[in-house]
C-alpha cells in the first residue's frame, strides 16, 4: 500500500486544488479512473458540443495550467507523480475525444481506450512515464495516451462511415 505524501487538507494549495481536478483525485481507490470520469461528464456537458478550434483552445489552456500546477505540488511536497495529481486523467481523456461526436458509444469507448493506454503505458507512454519528470512529466504521457486514444477513435469513425455504418 502506498502512502501519499498528500492529505485531503493540502487542497488549500492552489495547485494541489487544480491538479487534483478540485479534490477528485482524493475520492478513495483508482484515483486516475475518477479523475477521468469527471473529465468524461465534463466534456460531455460543457466542452463536447463545441467547435474543434475553441475545444483546442480549452485543452491548451488546460494543458499549460496543469503542467505549471503539477510543478508546484512536485516542488512544493516533493512528490513525483502523486495518485491525487488526475489533472493529466482530464487534459489526456479531453484529447482522447477531441474533434469526435459527442456520442455516447464514443465517449464509452473513449474512456475504455483511455484508461487502457494509460494503465498499460505502451511504447512511448511507458518511456515518457519513465524518463520525463515535473509537472511535464506528470502530464505528458496521459497526453500521449489521449492522443494514441484519439487517433484510434477516428479510426474507428473513419472505419465505420467507410462501412456506411452510422455512429452519430
Amino acid at each position: 500500500m502506498i502512502i501519499s505524501a498528500l492529505s485531503f487538507s493540502d487542497l488549500k494549495h492552489p495547485g494541489l486544488l487544480w491538479a487534483s481536478a478540485f479534490g477528485v483525485g482524493f475520492l478513495p481507490r483508482a484515483p486516475g479512473t475518477w479523475g477521468s470520469v469527471f473529465a468524461l461528464v465534463i466534456w460531455w456537458v460543457l466542452i463536447g458540443g463545441l467547435e474543434p478550434s475553441m475545444q483546442a483552445v480549452i485543452v491548451g489552456v488546460y494543458f499549460a495550467i496543469s503542467v505549471y500546477a503539477c510543478h508546484r505540488v512536485c516542488r512544493d511536497f516533493a512528490v513525483k507523480d502523486a495518485g491525487e495529481m488526475v489533472a493529466d486523467e482530464v487534459v489526456g481523456m479531453w484529447i482522447a475525444l477531441f474533434a469526435l461526436p459527442n456520442t455516447l458509444w464514443v465517449l464509452v469507448l473513449g474512456f475504455v481506450l483511455f484508461r487502457f493506454f494509460d494503465i498499460k503505458k505502451p511504447s512511448l507512454i511507458g518511456y515518457i512515464d519513465k524518463n520525463v519528470t515535473g509537472g511535464l512529466g506528470v502530464i505528458l504521457d496521459d497526453v500521449v495516451a489521449g492522443i494514441f486514444s484519439c487517433l484510434t477513435l477516428w479510426g474507428l469513425v473513419f472505419t465505420f462511415h467507410e462501412l456506411g455504418i452510422t455512429v452519430f
